[in-house]
């Protein structure tokens, strides 16, 4: 049984295919359309679509983004790794240096970069002051407040949303500022899904929707309504066919 979640079939390949905040939504297509990208923070609990905004985003930019421009901050745990990870960014030959001198348009993208120091986080803060039309940098963070202020200073901040069951009656709620209702949020989750399981060759079955959408637990953020979809819809694979088949 393949996660759907993970899948690179069910990938969102632009933001209408995601569960965005109207609003944010509209700040991340008018600067797809306006061609002016600042830096981004994107912040959000895990699940909620930061890291898959953030390269649709950088690949307008660069079709050819890849690994040389994602640094993956999760794994710097010791100060060997750390040292290595520093020497990547700031080196004679590291993505940093190339950033400060060069003259081809990039993008650089740190994933979980609330999780590495502020000594570290600073050596951005420089880089960061006007580079941000030629070479712009996106941050996926879960903990804002864990991201040193000069950096969130120079960033445009985008939340992501997440939703947390209240202890009393099970309802969702959501945990940022947004103001999604729970039966806008599901019905968003709704629409997200279909896309999801349009593209895994399926054809949409409103029950199998209603049946993960009646459970709270399985809504409280993108990436755990469409794993739990996917089970569904290969569990009940009878009811559910792929196409063609």
């Amino acid at each position: 049984m393949s996660d759907w979640a993970s899948d690179d079939d069910c990938k969102p390949t632009s933001f209408d295919e995601m569960a965005i905040y109207p609003k944010a939504k509209e700040i991340l297509q008018h600067f797809l359309t306006s061609g002016i990208i600042p830096h981004i923070i994107f912040h959000g609990d895990t699940g909620t679509g930061k890291t898959t905004a953030a390269n649709i985003l950088a690949r307008t930019i660069m079709p050819n983004f890849g690994e040389k421009n994602e640094f993956d901050c999760s794994g710097i745990i010791s100060p060997s790794v750390m040292d290595k990870w520093l020497e990547q960014l700031v080196g004679k030959t590291g993505a940093l240096t190339r950033f400060m001198t060069g003259v081809e348009k990039e993008c650089f993208l740190f994933d979980e970069f609330h999780l590495i120091n502020g000594k570290v986080q600073m050596k951005l803060n420089k880089p960061l002051e006007g580079k941000a039309k030629d070479t712009p940098c996106f941050f996926c963070v879960n903990d804002l407040e864990q991201v040193e202020k000069p950096i969130r200073s120079r960033c445009t901040l985008i939340p992501f949303d997440v939703c947390s069951i209240r202890p009393r009656d099970g309802a969702l709620v959501m945990n940022t500022h947004h103001s999604w209702s729970e039966k806008e949020w599901k019905e968003e989750l709704r629409r997200v899904g279909r896309i999801a399981t349009t593209k895994k060759g399926y054809e949409v079955d409103s029950a199998i929707e209603d049946k993960v959408l009646e459970n709270n637990l399985c809504c409280v953020d993108t990436r755990t309504y469409i794993r739990n979809i996917g089970i569904q819809y290969e569990m009940h694979g009878v009811n559910a066919k792929p196409k063609g088949k």
